[in-house]
């Protein structure tokens, strides 16, 4: 799916992404969170789906989380055209650029592996640069993931939010200290000792 906004459109959305997330989350509960976390164990390891793509083909592929990026990856066999070797291809949708989590077969992919019927079967997660478009073995499996899943992005956004605050005041903690009077190498080593926790946080 390509994104036609500008970056300060895709700012703006993002914000009222987080919004709805952000709603939605204060509906968790204990089960929520602790069905979240078992999921991410399953899709660290990685769950079996099929994928409905925009070239018309239905390919078996694995939907993991990788953990390095925070995203959802989706892994597809490609067969080379020239040697016939089958290739791992994967495609990604960061966790934080979640925009939803669909049901049902309203996809151009469905349209066009002409798949429509199985709207009871099917599901997109969207992103704003990419969509994955899956099927399952029928509704209840397709409900029951859908949901978890949401409850999965909600507990990642949470945990990056609070990763986020924490750093932030571990940095204002570094900048009083090095605003009392200490040397300034010892100002220095701590403002350095800051940054180096907020890169680790906050770069992908």
């Amino acid at each position: 799916m390509e994104d036609i906004l500008v970056d300060e459109e895709r700012s703006v959305r993002a914000y009222k992404i987080w919004e709805s997330f952000e709603q939605d989350r204060q509906l968790l509960v204990d089960a929520e969170i602790t069905d979240a976390s078992k999921l991410q164990v399953l899709l660290v390891r990685g769950i079996e789906v099929l994928h409905h793509s925009q070239t018309g083909l239905i390919t078996n592929a694995i939907l993991l989380y990788n953990t390095s990026k925070d995203s959802l990856e989706l892994r597809t066999k490609q067969i080379s055209s020239f040697f016939g070797i089958r290739t791992n291809v994967s495609q990604f949708i960061e966790v934080s650029d979640v925009a939803e989590i669909r049901p049902g077969s309203h996809s151009l992919s469905f349209i066009r592996t002409k798949s429509t019927p199985l709207d009871n079967e099917t599901m997109s997660v969207v992103g704003s640069q990419n969509c994955f478009d899956l099927q399952f073995i029928n509704k209840t499996a397709r409900d029951m993931f859908a949901k978890r899943l949401t409850n999965f992005i909600i507990f990642r956004l949470e945990k990056k939010s609070s990763d986020v605050t924490e750093v932030g005041n571990d940095v204002l903690d570094d900048f009083l200290v090095a605003d009392r009077g200490y040397s300034n190498d010892r100002a220095n080593v701590s403002l350095d000792r800051a940054f180096a926790k907020n890169d680790r946080i906050i770069q992908p």
